[in-house]
């Protein structure tokens, strides 16, 4: 019997095998708006299966109209916006932003597919794209140490002038200080006008405090190698704006043409390079400081941009957790008793902690603070203070 070689089926393992192991660093998109051209200007359309659109009551500052389009199960898909206010811009420019968790779960690149080839939606250019990394420590050795570099102890070192950017920005420190003691937990470099704005920050402690993604949680759980629930994940985050500025001119990077197909199948060496390029830092004795070693072999930061895959789960629409909001407000508003309705306000707190009964409150135009106020004004005969 003849022995053949498939190196395409050797390749392919290697592959599945890389997309499977756990990994130190965590590379993910966490942010996608693209630039189109409508056809049809006043009349997008769409042809998929199962997707339907609700129509704001509200367009934003650039536009008046704007669609969320959902899937079968209720769940927000992507956000269409169209129909500019000023004259300036042209009337069929519009803008596509996908929903945070479809850049974590399935395959970005075929829902994109989908979404052009079924519609009158044609491509233009990106418009913006988060793309980050989490991690718990740096590659880089800190010599005052002889340890990994923690992102708490570059920060401090940072805000203490022990640690310099080469390239100066603009920078915003956030945290604690006082009793000699400083903890912080985010860094931002660079502002509004910067090509590439930074983040550092503390990952786990803004899902605790604002609002558990689930699904971040679990492409950490599958993913990033040692993940520990009781040890605080950091992200690297990089903000990218104005494409068109965006040159690459060395050599291996010419090999990666910056089409739409590779920032979304190839954004992990993009995040590499970057790093290696623009997010430069060196410390007292003036060495480099190492964060994330670009590999020789570039094709294996290639294949990190992995998602997690999706599956069924018969956890409620969002039709039906919007049922339960309206509820629980109707029982708000019909109160007699402070104790019920203080009693139903706390559950609202409690159901907004979860990203998509946030969207349905605040879509709806409330905030905690005017539930507070109509208590007050119900119940309180002085002034009522929201703390």
């Amino acid at each position: 019997m003849e022995n053949t070689f498939d190196a395409k089926k050797v390749t392919d393992t290697i592959k599945s095998n890389q997309r499977k192991a756990l990994v130190p660093f965590v590379y993910s998109l966490d942010w996608l708006t693209i630039n189109l051209k409508l056809n049809q200007p006043s009349n997008p359309e769409l042809a998929i299966p199962d997707i339907y659109y609700v129509t704001r009551e509200r367009g934003t500052n650039v536009f008046q109209n704007v669609r969320d389009y959902f899937n079968s199960r209720d769940e927000l898909i992507f956000i269409l916006s169209y129909n500019p206010y000023s004259s300036i811009i042209k009337p069929d420019f519009a803008q596509l932003q996908i929903a945070n968790k479809w850049l974590y779960i399935g395959n970005l690149e075929k829902l994109l597919s989908t979404i052009f080839l079924k519609s009158n939606f044609e491509f233009v250019n990106l418009s913006r794209m988060d793309i980050c990394c989490d991690f718990y420590e740096f590659s880089g050795i800190n010599e005052n140490t002889g340890l990994q570099w923690s992102p708490e102890d570059f920060i401090i070192h940072f805000a203490s002038g022990k640690v310099a950017k080469t390239n100066p920005s603009k920078f915003t420190l956030w945290g604690k200080s006082g009793h000699y003691l400083n903890n912080y937990h985010c860094l931002n470099l660079g502002d509004q006008q910067s090509v590439f704005t930074w983040k550092l920050y503390n990952k786990s402690k803004e899902l605790r405090e604002k609002h558990e993604k689930k699904y971040i949680i679990n492409k950490w759980e599958r993913k990033l190698e040692n993940y520990n629930k009781d040890q605080d994940v950091w992200r690297l985050e990089l903000s990218l704006t104005n494409f068109n500025k965006i040159q690459l001119t060395d050599e291996k990077e010419l090999k990666l043409v910056p089409t739409l197909e590779n920032w979304l199948t190839k954004y992990p060496y993009y995040f590499m390079l970057f790093v290696q390029k623009k997010f430069v830092f060196k410390n007292e004795a003036g060495k480099f400081i190492d964060f994330i070693k670009l590999p020789d072999d570039n094709s294996i930061c290639m294949e990190l941009s992995t998602n997690i895959p999706c599956s069924f789960d018969d956890s409620p629409t969002l039709k039906d957790k919007e049922k339960i909001i309206n509820a629980t407000l109707n029982i708000i508003a019909n109160a007699t008793e402070e104790k019920t309705m203080l009693e139903y306000i706390d559950k609202i707190i409690d159901l907004i902690q979860e990203e998509d009964y946030y969207y349905i409150f605040t879509r709806k135009g409330y905030r905690i603070e005017i539930l507070h106020s109509y208590f007050a004004s119900k119940f309180c005969n002085s002034k009522f203070e929201y703390k």
